[in-house]
């Protein structure tokens, strides 16, 4: 037994099936997020290290103000040379590619001046 379709029936099918996988595709993406954000706060939670100020003095609380500036600076130094040694990688990889295009260019150009034989 064969069933008609019409071309109305079978585009409306398509639309829903199209629209079904993409409403899955999305709750996957939503649930990646999600997990993605959970394994995010685990991360911080190890790392951040609590300041333990409750009970402190002045003279203490100046002390653990010297040595988160300490820390910072530090950071921000390390955070500046890896953004030199990133933008100058970037700039040889530019060379590096302006180089195959021009030696591309030479073979090609070769190619043409030596006849075959």
């Amino acid at each position: 037994m064969t069933y008609k379709v019409s071309s109305g029936t079978l585009n409306l099918y398509l639309l829903l099936t199209t629209l079904r996988c993409a409403s899955q595709a999305e709750e996957k993406g939503r649930k990646s997020k999600e997990r993605l954000e959970e394994e995010k706060r685990a991360i911080l939670k190890q790392r951040i290290r609590p300041l333990d100020i409750e009970d402190a003095d002045a003279a203490r609380l100046a002390e653990k103000a010297k040595e988160l500036h300490l820390l910072v600076t530090r950071l921000e130094g390390e955070k500046y040379d890896l953004e030199k040694n990133y933008k100058s990688r970037q700039m040889e990889v530019s060379w590096l590619r302006i180089a195959v295009v021009w030696a591309d260019l030479l073979r090609a150009s070769i190619r043409l001046c030596i006849p075959t034989i």
